[in-house]
C-alpha cells in the first residue's frame, strides 16, 4: 500500500513539474488567437493584446503592466531592452515611455529627444520597433527582438 502511494504521489510531482514548464514556454508562444484576441509577449508577465489583428496593440486595464506600472496606453512602437520596456504611443499626453522592470518606474517623454538621451545616459541608443511588425515576426517564426538580451540577463 505504501508503495502505491509513493508511485502515485511520484507521478503526481511528475505531472505538475511538467505542466509548470508547459505554462512557462505558453507565455512565449500562445497568440491566443482561438479566443478572438492576439497578444504579443514582451518579457514576462508583461504583455500586449489586440482585438483587431493586427492593430490597436494595448496592455489593458487590469493587466501586468497596468498594475505594475499604471500604464494602460496602446502601443505603436516597443523594444525591451536594458531592463527597459520602452514604449511609443499616439495616445494624448506623454507618447515615449520607459517602464523600468525592476523598479517598476514608469517614465514618460513628451518626445523621442528625450528618451533618446535617457537610455543614452543609460549606455545604450533608442531602438524602437513597430507593434504590428514585432508581432508578424513573432507570430511566422516565434522570435521576439529582444529574446537573446532578456534570456542572457542575469
Amino acid at each position: 500500500m505504501i508503495g502505491r502511494l509513493t508511485l502515485l504521489a511520484l507521478c503526481c510531482t511528475v505531472v505538475s513539474c511538467s505542466s509548470n514548464e508547459d505554462q512557462e514556454q505558453s507565455f512565449y508562444t500562445d497568440v491566443m488567437a482561438t479566443n478572438d484576441v492576439w497578444r504579443l509577449p514582451l518579457i514576462e508577465p508583461y504583455q500586449l493584446i489586440t482585438a483587431y489583428c493586427c492593430e490597436g496593440w494595448n496592455c489593458g486595464p487590469g493587466s501586468a503592466l497596468d498594475k505594475d506600472f499604471g500604464f494602460a496606453h496602446s502601443s505603436d512602437s516597443i523594444n525591451v531592452e536594458n531592463g527597459l520596456i520602452l514604449i511609443h504611443t499616439r495616445d494624448s499626453g506623454p507618447a515615449w515611455f520607459a517602464l523600468d522592470i525592476q523598479t517598476k518606474q514608469k517614465h514618460a517623454f513628451e518626445d523621442r529627444r528625450e528618451l533618446n538621451a535617457f537610455t543614452t545616459e543609460r549606455g545604450f541608443p533608442l531602438s524602437l520597433q513597430y507593434t504590428r511588425t514585432v508581432f508578424e515576426r513573432w507570430r511566422s517564426t516565434g522570435q521576439l527582438p529582444w529574446a537573446r538580451s532578456v534570456l542572457s540577463r542575469p
